[in-house]
Formats: structure tokens, C-alpha cells, sequence
């Protein structure tokens, strides 16, 4: 199973916890989704996941009356293996050439 980045992870972890809905805002036709605790989703982010199977919409109902979102079994085995990317270890700083040229002081 292919790799998925928090962000997915993220979204993943909210709709499996309570489901959401994928909705259109009918006045400008913008397509909208949020978790049951009416906090928004990232579409880009939900349609990664629709499209590679791990999260399904319930096409019964319209846009406008809201789908509903659900996690795949698929989902839920993402949501087991996911490991959080590390965070880079920290690097010396370097101190830039001006600022050394600056610590040397002037010569006469």
C-alpha cells in the first residue's frame, strides 16, 4: 500500500472518527467538504483520498444535499501503518561569509 503524507493522514484520522459530507455551495458552485464536527477538509486533499480508494462517497444523495464520506477498509489499514514524516535533525549554523568578514574587525 502506497505512502500517505499527514495532511492525509490528518483528514483521514477526522473522517474515520465521525465520517463527514462533500457538499456544492449551489450560489458559486464551489465544492466544499467537512468533518462532523463541521470543521472544513481540504478537497484537494479528500479527492487524493477518494481517488486512491481509501475514503468513499455516497453518491445517493446529491451535492447539494450533501454525500456522505466514509473510510474504506483500505483507509482504515493507511491509518494503522502511517508513520509521521521525522523531523530533520538540525544542522550547525553556518555563519554567512558577510557576517564573518564583519566578527574579524578592520585591519589598518
Amino acid at each position: 500500500m502506497p505512502k500517505i503524507t499527514d495532511s492525509q493522514y490528518a483528514v483521514l484520522a477526522r473522517l474515520s472518527a465521525s465520517g463527514g459530507t462533500r457538499y456544492v455551495i449551489s450560489r458559486y458552485g464551489v465544492l466544499k467538504a467537512m468533518d462532523k464536527d463541521r470543521a472544513t477538509v481540504n478537497v484537494a486533499t479528500l479527492n487524493a483520498l477518494i481517488k486512491r480508494g481509501l475514503v468513499e462517497v455516497d453518491t445517493t444523495t446529491s451535492l447539494h444535499q450533501g454525500q456522505r464520506l466514509h473510510v474504506t477498509a483500505a483507509g482504515q489499514r493507511a491509518l494503522a501503518q502511517h508513520k509521521p514524516a521525522a523531523m530533520p535533525a538540525r544542522t550547525a549554523a553556518v555563519t554567512p561569509p558577510a557576517t564573518k568578514q564583519a566578527a574579524v574587525g578592520r585591519t589598518r
